[in-house]
């Protein structure tokens, strides 16, 4: 079984690894700290969510709508 500290340290890693990925793919288009901000944005919703195995996905799919829009 896990522990709650645990889970929100995968969720906190996971979302470096989200923001990682991100300004390696949109770099090119956008500073990485506009890219960090649109992460911050999108991670939002999920605070103080009960599971956090499936935050950095969220986050990365609403964060990559955003940017693929053109912000």
């Amino acid at each position: 079984m896990r522990t709650q500290g645990f889970d929100v340290e995968f969720e906190i890693t996971g979302v470096h690894f989200v923001l990682d990925r991100l300004v390696a793919r949109y770099g090119d288009r956008y500073p990485a700290e506009a890219i960090r901000q649109v992460v911050e944005e999108a991670q939002r919703p999920y605070l103080g969510s009960q599971v956090h195995a499936f935050v950095p996905l969220m986050v990365e799919r609403d964060a990559r709508r955003v940017l693929d829009a053109g912000r």
